[in-house]
């Protein structure tokens, strides 16, 4: 009975992963390759860009900034809904994103009945990307590496990429102009391939990203493209520049917009 509660308590704790490590763990050898940036951002670097675009860098005071090789977005508050119609999950979010070699990765934990950890890292790297989700650190609730998760996660990187200058004006981000209100962008890094539509305010903020390609997740398995929108709710001051401040994910389903996650950015850290 003693070595079966042993042999219980080794696979126990064998079995039992800590995704907040695996995050920090891979944030870290991703610093350490980083190499910061010493130059400042300049009109020259934005004047390839649409219009929209230009304007609001301008906007937000990002001219005369030093350039930076990654950022932590720090979010004060973040919300997830698993599935249409469910309840509001409270989460704690924490992320990074590299600029020169693309990548963002994310961990969030929510507590299910109020003390069991639900939790998620979501990466992109090297034209590939991971969704791993634990329940109670032991049961597996996703490990989902296919194309269409890399595609999903370009997707956002893409659309974050206006609220982290120094993504807009890598070569992997390909723009083409539209109009005064809005700017087309295409992502392509190793082999992903994705696009999406900037809109903007007359107040020069980004305040809108739609896309037609990113794969949903269908309750029964497989993946179906459905429209998506990441919307960018309020601004705020962050030293003498204009930062995001709420933002929010929304499937736009046939049945009828499904936002799934939405977050309160405390601030920006770039190094």
């Amino acid at each position: 009975m003693k070595y079966t509660l042993i042999l219980f308590a080794m696979t126990f704790f064998c079995c039992c992963i800590s995704l907040k490590r695996l995050y920090i763990n891979e944030v870290d050898e991703l610093k350490m390759e980083a190499s910061p940036s010493r130059s400042v951002f300049t009109n020259d670097d934005f004047a390839h860009l649409p219009v929209p675009v230009k304007r609001f860098f301008d906007v937000c005071g990002f001219i005369g900034k030093s350039k930076y090789e990654y950022v932590e977005i720090v979010w004060n508050s973040s919300e997830i809904m698993m599935r249409p119609n469910q309840r509001w999950l409270r989460l704690k979010t924490f992320q990074h994103n590299f600029v020169t070699e693309p990548s963002r990765l994310a961990y969030m934990r929510a507590n299910m009945l109020g003390f069991i950890p639900l939790e998620g890292r979501d990466k992109y790297h090297n034209g590939n990307g991971h969704m791993y989700g634990l329940l109670g650190k032991i049961r597996k609730i996703f490990d989902a590496k296919d194309p269409e998760i890399a595609q999903g996660a370009a997707i956002v990187v893409l659309s974050e990429s206006l609220l982290i200058p120094s993504f807009a004006i890598q070569p992997y981000i390909q723009w083409e102009s539209v109009d005064d209100f809005t700017a087309k962008a295409r992502f392509v890094h190793k082999g992903v391939d994705v696009g999406g539509t900037f809109h903007f305010n007359e107040l020069g903020e980004y305040i809108r990203f739609t896309t037609n390609e990113r794969p949903y997740s269908l309750p029964k398995g497989g993946y179906e493209i459905q429209p998506y929108t990441i919307e960018i709710r309020s601004y705020q001051p962050q030293g003498d520049t204009k930062v995001a401040r709420e933002v929010a994910a929304i499937w736009n389903l046939p049945e009828g917009d499904f936002e799934y996650w939405r977050g309160v950015i405390k601030e920006f850290k770039y190094y």
